[in-house]
């Protein structure tokens, strides 16, 4: 299910069962609460192809740092964390420490290539 691609308003992702590539909009998710922890998760719309639902679970900004910087996984938790925080916030992380770290990894504008 990864996120391949981060726009205003809207982000393109990969269903995990039929492997195809959609758009969906902000407005689209459902905002869920872990009630132990308060952490917040993201209820994706049903993919059209297969009927398959998926949940987007954002790492905190106290979370441990990823083990492998500039992998596959430490991208799309970038990614996923962006997203987190334009939906919480209304707008991207500009000035934090979260964009200097977006701009070292996504230079060109905030895309994930797809693994073969």
């Amino acid at each position: 299910m990864p996120i391949t691609k981060l726009a205003e308003g809207q982000f393109s992702q990969v269903c995990a069962r039929c492997n195809v590539e959609r758009d969906v909009t902000f407005e689209a998710l459902a905002q869920l609460r872990d009630e132990q922890t308060e952490d917040v998760r993201f209820l994706l719309p049903a993919c059209a192809q297969c009927g398959s639902i998926e949940i987007l679970i954002p790492r905190g900004s106290g979370a441990d740092e990823h083990p492998a910087p500039g992998s596959y996984g430490h991208l799309h938790r970038l990614l996923v964390n962006e997203l987190s925080a334009r939906i919480q916030g209304g707008s991207s992380s500009a000035g934090s420490p979260q964009k200097d770290e977006l701009m070292k990894w996504f230079p060109e504008g905030l895309v994930l290539r797809r693994l073969p």
